[in-house]
């Protein structure tokens, strides 16, 4: 018996007895050329952006293209160029996925991390079965059927050929081809940044997070950052964060946005965040007291008030707020130790605090309005200005607002009377002039557009 055939008689044993309903799954990034087989046609079609798709169905990636396809349960696969997999199976039951891919060749990443109770997904290749309970992971397969998978979090379960299962837990790296036995090893991940495959996966995941926490102790301000430090670990944590670092977090601090974020100011610290083009900032102010006491081996006591919120950096919205009814406290020999544990516990308080509500918060991302935002990649000012001004220009199109432009890449906010694909279709149609516009990405929230200069033409004489 083959790989796919056992993996097939393991779903088929987990999947529950009931009818499920069809999922829907849709191209919501397309960059390059790639093509589909619909299920039980001979006939292969063009992919485009949009597209909905459904069990059975063939996807084919072409030479320098990247394709990702959302399920309408949330999880998210990707796929690189010249790879060649199958929808097998594509379901749900109250709100519950039941997936099978079958993965031909090809480099391939899943971000299944919100897999609801009851979810049974597995991934095939022709040498590794993989089952799937909520996690990040990517799957590169040759032709020969060499299968690489690394896990990044949460924990896959890989079964090579006919051999035993073996969990694989983050950072584990599991190899396996025809023939030959399984081998498991960890991984480092700054090795495997290096890849740019696994970089771009990795950003398009994660909110990118700015932490800024302002620590006074009586009347100085001090510049240990123990708070904040604790709090940045505590997102480190996870993997669907990206915090910045400490430079960028000092660039925000040298600004009027940040003071003026301090004293309350949410327009103000979304400001600072779009200044190094975050997501999402947390802004806050960690305050320390300490006194003697007659403790032995400790005589010095502190506790640290953290109030801190983290603010949407294209809305201004505060998506998460923290201000314990108790301040933390610490213990130690001396004054200033104690006053370090303190700030640490409260810092590590806050985190746990804010994670969870952060995600739950992103998650309802857009839902609440009719405002759409639009990513541009290669604009700089003259030309974000041209497309600002064709944008407002456009059917259905009320409103444009230029959020931020860092790097060469910008957010625009558009009122639209219509949704994403409506707007992408106008966008598809307008002329912008000696810019190449095209739109590679798209959620029912969001739209992603990919600006060149068009070369001029050259007339001969």
């Amino acid at each position: 018996m083959n790989i796919l055939a056992i993996a097939l008689c393991i779903w088929v044993a987990a999947v529950p007895a009931a009818r499920a309903d069809a999922l829907k799954a849709s191209v919501t990034y397309l960059k390059g050329s790639a093509r589909v087989q619909p299920a039980g046609s001979a006939t292969v079609e063009d992919l485009v952006l949009g597209r909905e798709l459904a069990e059975g169905d063939t996807i084919f990636s072409l030479a320098r293209s990247r394709v990702e396809i959302r399920l309408e349960t949330g999880q998210i696969v990707r796929v690189n160029d010249t790879a060649t997999f199958v929808l097998r199976t594509l379901r749900q039951e109250g709100g519950a996925v039941h997936a099978l891919f079958d993965i031909v060749s090809g480099r391939l990443w899943f971000t299944l991390v919100r897999l609801a109770s009851g979810s049974d997904v597995a991934v095939v290749t022709k040498s590794m079965a993989v089952g799937v309970k909520g996690t990040v992971w990517r799957a590169d397969t040759a032709e020969d059927g060499r299968t690489d998978v690394f896990v990044y979090e949460g924990t896959v379960t890989a079964r090579p050929g006919s051999g035993p299962e073996m969990p694989v837990a983050p950072f584990e790296h599991v190899l396996a081809a025809p023939s030959v036995a399984a081998r498991k090893s960890s991984f480092d991940e700054a090795q495997d940044e290096r890849d740019e495959w696994v970089r771009w996966n990795k950003n398009r995941d994660r909110l990118r997070v700015s932490i800024v926490i302002r620590e006074r102790y009586g009347d100085k301000v001090r510049t240990a950052a123990a708070a904040e430090t604790a709090v940045i670990k505590g997102f480190l944590g996870r993997y669907l964060f990206k915090v910045l670092d400490r430079e960028q977090a000092d660039r925000i601090r040298a600004t009027e946005a940040y003071k003026a974020a301090l004293k309350g100011d949410n327009a103000a610290a979304a400001e600072a965040g779009l200044s190094v083009a975050a997501d999402l900032v947390v802004v806050g102010e960690a305050v320390a007291s300490s006194l003697q006491t007659p403790l032995a081996g400790h005589p010095w006591s502190a506790r640290a008030n953290l109030a801190a919120r983290a603010v949407k950096c294209d809305t201004a919205e505060v998506v998460a707020a923290y201000a314990p009814e108790s301040p933390a406290r610490g213990f130690e020999l001396t004054d200033e130790a104690a006053v370090h544990k303190a700030l640490v516990v409260a810092g590590e308080k806050a985190a746990s605090a804010f994670v969870d509500s952060i995600l739950a918060s992103w998650r309802e991302e857009a839902k609440r309005g009719e405002s759409l935002d639009v990513v541009v990649e290669g604009a700089d000012f003259d030309g974000l200005q041209r497309m600002s001004k064709v944008l407002a220009d456009l059917p259905g199109v009320k409103d444009v607002r230029r959020l931020y432009l860092v790097g060469r890449r910008a957010l625009l906010g558009v009122t639209f009377a219509g949704d994403s694909t409506a707007l992408a279709d106008e966008i598809h149609s307008a002329r912008f002039g000696n810019l190449g516009v095209s739109v590679v990405g798209m959620t029912a929230y969001r739209l992603e557009l990919e600006v060149r200069a068009r070369r001029a033409m050259i007339r001969e004489p």
